[in-house]
């Protein structure tokens, strides 16, 4: 009868460190938007190199669009990698822990994905190493290179906000 427990509980565990395997695997912007198309990217950058006395732009990515083509080329690049812990993350506070913070390299970064209809299919947020995404942004996403790829997105997009403002 002991046995029969012990091997319960070990493929209990089993299940549960494969689930975790599964879950934590890297998954790309396609799957995060649950595999359905965005007609519209947009946002807001913000560069900290003036912090506390934070200046921001917003940004615009229409479908169809040569500049939707590069975001996306940008974007589909980068792997994500979900916490196991998700379901238990929902439910507790979270808050950032940045290592090493540059304010003359470093940005917080909000996007949101829309449909057609203005649905919106995801929201994700950069903070100066920290990515998250979910319905309110508290859901953590890990990324190879997090700060460095945030970085590069934030100079671009602050680039592009800056293009838009002259034009």
């Amino acid at each position: 009868m002991k046995s029969y427990r012990n091997r319960i509980w070990i493929g209990l565990l089993a299940v549960i460190v494969v689930w975790c395997l599964w879950y934590m695997r890297p998954v790309d912007i396609h799957f995060l938007l649950g595999n359905q198309q965005a007609e519209v990217f947009g946002g807001t950058v913000w560069p900290q190199e003036n912090f506390p006395e934070l200046t921001s732009a917003n940004f615009e990515f229409d479908a169809g669009t040569p500049e939707m083509d590069e975001f996306m080329e940008r974007f589909e690049s980068l792997r994500f990698r979900r916490s196991p812990l998700e379901p238990l993350l929902r439910i507790l506070p979270s808050g950032t822990k940045a290592t090493n913070i540059d304010p003359e390299k470093d940005y917080r970064i909000y996007l949101i994905a829309f449909t057609e209809d203005h649905e919106i299919l995801l929201q994700m947020e950069f903070n100066i190493d920290q990515w998250y995404y979910g319905p309110s942004c508290t859901l953590p996403l890990s990324v190879s290179g997090g700060q460095e790829t945030g970085r590069e997105l934030g100079a671009y997009l602050w680039q592009y906000s800056q293009k838009i403002l002259s034009d």
